[in-house]
């Protein structure tokens, strides 16, 4: 009985276990094998038949959709979401807030398009997507008015072939990610706000992936309008950008891309240029303006800016530096206004040998200058003032900084800082103000104020030099072997921890122990004296131990 027990018990879990491990077995699985299961199961195999047929009809409705597709594309011009249109001004009616307006094919007009100042303002999307939208005609072609934030993206052109912009941002707001501007006729390829009174504070940014050509590029021609240019390129004919004389309270803000033309950049009265990067490369001058313009502003605290004359500043305003770089046969030309420089670097290239014309003046300033200051004509204003507390100015000219007037006028400057390839005036130097020549490496600089003593430091760092302190107290410390310190001045120099008396020159040198300051554990001599005595108390304290003079318990 015990027997039949475990027979029953094995047959019942061979029945349980042996499907399992069949079906996991798939490395026998025949699959004609089980034909009869398939003739017998009628149910799954009508089901099959009928997904067959679903299938071909799916399939049949998906050519069909493909083909009406395609059909639609050879004949629609834009499109938005599911949506296709013939006609772009009506996309740019009907577009809601979210949405994009897509360019399937090029288009044309004689009339351009746009919202107008009835619609809605809204946020919404124009792809190029490859294609062109272009007009011959005296209206923009594209125009936002309605006060609308509108991103462009996608390869592709707005093109104005008449006599107007290609982009007129009249109210609102367009940011330019993508696509060529162009307009053909001496005008601006893109406008931003409108040259009448109204006050409509339109926005133009410019980033990378967007290219602007014209005879200008960019005009800001509205009250309270601004241009921000991120990234991109503006190349233009005459003036890459232009403020508007009609316009009050202009910004124009430029922090990269790359800006070309005759002339970078314009500007009127009552407008405000901040440069923080970017490159402005100019064939006459890369910052331009007009002895009648009044209370405009320039803010250079980065970028690049390159021209025959870097800055011509004939106009009542201030011009404040603080960073970047400026560069040109003259690098600045002062006629008027304040400017006040902190930081950056001013070059004058130019052959001191020859002259230039600026402006409406003929041939008479020479070149090389890192700054001029000319204020003789009666058509400016004789309040001019160059405040210098720092920066960098090269100059192929003697002059690194001077005043052109018929008679040297002192007046003009007030350097309490800064470093120069050439001596500055003394005249332009305040009296007692600290001023260094710093000689290494073959070239010689000259630095003035705060910027005398961070020369000195900077000098010790990298080795032998020639210090002559011409002004002003100077103190040099933990100065190399070789190193030299003259003092033709009247202040108070002192070289690791030694006075130069007046018209003295001081060498250091290792075996000079005077000089040694044996408090400061910064300098390797000291911690080698330190060693020494600390060796000789430990050596002490061995012998006194072995001589029983302590007891150490």
């Amino acid at each position: 009985m015990k027997k039949i027990k475990q027979f029953l018990i094995a047959l019942i879990v061979g029945i349980l276990f042996i499907p399992s491990i069949y079906a996991l077995n798939t490395d026998n699985y025949d699959s004609n094998a089980n034909t009869d299961l398939n003739n017998q199961n009628s149910v799954i195999s009508n089901n099959v038949d009928d997904n067959e047929i679903n299938n071909t009809v799916v399939s049949d409705e998906v050519e069909n959709i493909n083909n009406e597709v395609q059909q639609i594309d050879e004949e629609a011009y834009v499109q938005i979401g599911d949506k296709t249109y013939m006609d772009l001004q009506q996309a740019l009616n009907e577009v809601t807030n979210g949405q994009t307006i897509k360019l399937l094919h090029n288009i044309e007009s004689d009339n351009g398009f746009g919202r107008n100042l009835e619609q809605s303002a809204i946020n919404f999307t124009i792809d190029l997507n490859g294609f062109s939208i272009s007009t011959n005609s005296s209206n923009p072609t594209l125009t936002i008015s309605d006060g609308s934030t509108v991103t462009i993206i996608g390869s592709g052109k707005v093109e104005n072939k008449g006599s107007s912009a290609a982009l007129h941002v009249k109210k609102g707001k367009v940011t330019l990610k993508g696509g060529e501007y162009i307009s053909s006729a001496k005008v601006q390829a893109t406008q931003v706000g409108s040259n009448d009174v109204l006050d409509y504070a339109s926005e133009l940014v410019i980033q990378d992936g967007a290219t602007i050509k014209g005879a200008c590029g960019v005009s800001v021609a509205g009250t309270n309008s601004s241009l921000i240019v991120q990234g991109g390129l503006i190349d233009s004919t005459d003036v890459a950008i232009s403020t508007s004389s009609s316009a009050n309270n202009v910004t124009v803000s430029i922090s990269g891309g790359v800006v070309k033309g005759p002339t970078g950049i314009g500007l009127w009265s009552n407008s405000t240029l901040n440069i923080t990067g970017g490159t402005i490369i100019a064939e006459g001058i890369g910052i331009n303006s007009n002895y009648s313009v009044k209370n405009s502003n320039i803010n250079i605290s980065g970028g690049s800016i390159t021209g025959q004359v870097g800055i011509y500043k004939p106009q009542d305003g201030k011009l404040s530096i603080t960073g970047g770089t400026i560069t040109g046969e003259i690098g600045i030309v002062a006629r008027q206004g304040e400017i006040e420089i902190t930081g950056g670097t001013i070059r004058g290239t130019g052959n001191p040998d020859e002259t230039i014309g600026v402006g409406h003046l003929s041939h008479r300033l020479k070149k090389g200058s890192a700054i001029i200051v000319d204020n003789e004509s009666t058509n400016y204003g004789e309040d001019i003032t160059v405040v210098i507390t720092g920066g960098t100015f090269d100059s192929t000219s003697d002059d690194c900084v001077s005043s052109f007037t018929g008679e040297e006028d002192t007046d003009d400057f007030d350097i309490n800082g800064g470093s120069y390839n050439h001596p500055p005036k003394k005249d332009y130097v305040p009296e007692g103000t600290p001023e260094v020549n710093v000689t290494q490496d073959g070239n010689s600089s000259w630095h003035v104020g705060n910027d005398a003593q961070k020369a000195v430091d900077e000098a010790v760092k990298k080795g032998d030099a020639i210090v002559d302190v011409l002004e002003g107290d100077i103190t040099v410390e933990a100065a190399p072997d070789g190193f030299i310190v003259k003092n033709s001045g009247n202040g108070n120099v002192s070289v690791n921890g030694k006075n130069v008396s007046k018209n003295e020159e001081y060498v250091v040198k290792s075996n000079d122990m005077q000089n040694v300051d044996i408090t400061n554990p910064n300098t390797s001599d000291n911690i080698y004296i330190m060693f020494i005595l600390l060796m000789v108390s430990g050596f002490g304290i061995i012998y006194i131990m072995k001589k029983g003079l302590i007891d150490v318990n």
